[in-house]
């Protein structure tokens, strides 16, 4: 298969958590085929500029005066003149904001987007020259600030990579790298964590085997059996062997595939599930967030795109890039889109799960995680459970999760089950532990693919275990 392009791109939230007594990881980079975010057909009948505008800095932050001992010689002096002196400089700090806009022969936005926002970067000024004293490294400071605001106006090469990428994913198919990490259970507990190293070995073989063709049958199938794996083990997730930590790296294991198997339902379900989490670094949390806006954006793309072929030709576009007096305006422009595609961009109203209220679509619907062994739901979240919420009654909305497999409601206020229960037929695993459950209905009796049902912590009378275990006979009741 012909590439069109190749790009590196350096995702921030690769170790999303390194437990390290017991979990370790291997760098490995994942090559997967992009797809244009804005819609084909748009492409080929209009001529599309993007433009690139970077913040015009007008200030410094956090400018501290700092001194190191240096050899100093006078200018236009010998060497033997030099000195051994105290050499003054500034450190500080400028905040750089990058705005992306693609638009239409008439001026229509077709996509804009934010390279960096209120990105830090760390300068130094006076390093190169001998000012011996603060007096004289302040007094050149300000003559020539004017000339240091303007380039540091200018883009770096970092920044210049950065926003060539970003123009480049508007208006191309092509194949990207990503270097970030497996995870997987190593030290004196090895051997209890074997299949965790047998995912480790076929994704680090996949990965390498991808990078040299997107395509390549083995490498998707190696793929498929560890994310095959990782799921199995999810399933363990709270116990003794997968522990929470554990559990958290293996997710993000599993995300990071969905660039490749472009399963971004997963990949932004399990994200989501990292978010709730307790007890994150606010970095920690803004690299997460960073990977489901990464996620959204590629799910847009594959979406629009994905009837065409990777191979279909395009138009070259115009890329320019933009005076900084046109931030304001451009800024305005990259407001507006956003607000007008909040699936994209408004990713906390995503998270809090908030929605339209006029939508008639199942809210639980987007809660049930989706692996190859199954649709697990688990009530409530663990960031509910940490807000203290518990439920007294099952929401009714449960039951209308037809393809459940998995229903996980340990540890609340129940005092009885719906009959409604009996139209999950899909049910695998049950688990109503720790409730306040004193009968249950005959309904249960009916689901005939159920394999676990836990109900320790309850109060329910023998005879009525003794009833459910004459009709589900192929089910282990734990009681």
């Amino acid at each position: 298969m012909r590439i069109v392009n190749n790009t590196l791109i350096v995702l921030l939230c690769a170790t999303f958590w390194v437990n390290a007594q017991r979990v370790v990881s291997e760098e490995v980079s994942i090559s997967f085929m992009g797809y244009p975010y804005i819609a084909v057909e748009q492409l080929m009948s209009d001529s599309i500029e993007v433009r690139a505008v970077k913040k015009k800095i007008t200030e410094v932050y956090d400018r501290k005066v700092l001194s190191k001992k240096a050899v100093c010689q006078p200018k236009g002096g010998e060497l033997s003149d030099a000195q051994l002196l105290d050499q003054f400089y500034y450190t500080f700090k400028s905040k750089n904001s990058i705005l992306l806009v693609a638009s239409d022969a008439r001026g229509t936005v077709l996509y804009a987007d934010r390279v960096y926002e209120d990105r830090w970067t760390q300068h130094t000024f006076g390093t190169e020259n001998c000012y011996w004293t603060e007096k004289i490294l302040s007094d050149r400071f300000e003559r020539e600030k004017e000339v240091l605001w303007q380039d540091l106006s200018a883009l770096s090469e970092v920044e210049r990579a950065a926003v060539t990428n970003g123009a480049n994913r508007f208006t191309q198919f092509k194949q990207n790298y990503v270097g970030t990490e497996v995870f997987y259970v190593g030290g004196r507990k090895k051997k209890e964590y074997a299949d965790l190293n047998q995912a480790k070995d076929a994704a680090v073989k996949a990965y390498g085997l991808l990078q040299e063709d997107v395509d390549s049958g083995e490498g998707h199938q190696l793929l498929s059996r560890a994310i095959s794996i990782w799921e199995q083990a999810l399933a363990e997730a709270g116990g003794k062997r997968i522990t929470q930590k554990i559990a958290t790296n293996l997710k993000f294991n599993i995300i990071m595939t969905s660039f490749v198997t472009k399963d971004f339902k997963k990949g932004i379900a399990l994200c989501k599930e990292l978010l709730q989490e307790r007890n994150m670094t606010e970095e920690l949390r803004q690299n997460r967030m960073g990977t489901l806006k990464f996620l959204l954006k590629e799910q847009r793309g594959y979406e629009t795109n994905k009837s065409y072929n990777v191979d279909y030709p395009l138009p070259k576009f115009t890329y320019t890039l933009a005076d900084p007096d046109e931030f304001g305006e451009l800024n305005r422009v990259t407001n507006s889109f956003m607000t007008d595609n909040p699936e994209l961009f408004n990713t906390n109203s995503y998270l809090t799960g908030d929605t339209d209220p006029s939508s008639n679509e199942n809210s639980f619907e987007d809660r049930v995680t989706r692996y190859s062994t199954g649709n697990y739901l688990t009530l409530p979240s663990l960031l509910e459970r940490s807000q203290g919420t518990l439920l007294d009654s099952i929401p009714k909305e449960v039951f209308e999760l037809k393809d459940l497999t998995h229903l996980i409601l340990r540890g609340n206020r129940l005092t009885t089950i719906p009959v409604e229960i009996g139209q999950l037929n899909q049910l695998v695993k049950l688990d109503l532990a720790n409730n306040q459950l004193s009968d249950l209905p005959e309904e249960l009796g009916g689901l005939q693919q159920l394999k676990t049902l836990i109900l320790k912590g309850n109060n329910i009378d023998e005879a009525v275990i003794e009833r459910l275990k004459v009709h589900l006979k192929k089910c282990k009741i734990k009681y």
